[in-house]
């Protein structure tokens, strides 16, 4: 799976990750927006995590901030601001990694 994303992240962006060119492609580009497409409409909040990690997406990572935040209004927490502020450390780690 992570050379599909690979061949996905290079197809929106080719300088966001080095591929290795070593034996023969056999995911198509069809085949990858396929199987993204179907991830998109079953569980966009991983389509995001995927976009912002691999493509940097601008977006995708405010759309999982707002989420962050929804999720942590409904919760009893004491502190919700250092909630979301540690919610977007994690992100920035995840994103960055």
């Amino acid at each position: 799976m992570s050379r599909a994303i690979e061949l996905f992240a290079r197809m929106h962006e080719v300088r966001s990750v080095t591929a290795d060119e070593r034996g023969r492609q056999t995911l198509t580009g069809d085949v990858i927006l396929a199987v993204f497409g179907k991830v998109q409409h079953k569980m966009p909040l991983g389509m995001d995590l995927l976009m912002a990690k691999y493509v940097h997406d601008t977006p995708a990572a405010n759309r999982i901030i707002d989420v962050m935040a929804t999720w942590l209004n409904d919760e009893s927490l004491k502190r919700k601001d250092l909630a979301i502020a540690l919610s977007c450390v994690a992100l920035d780690v995840v994103a960055l990694t």
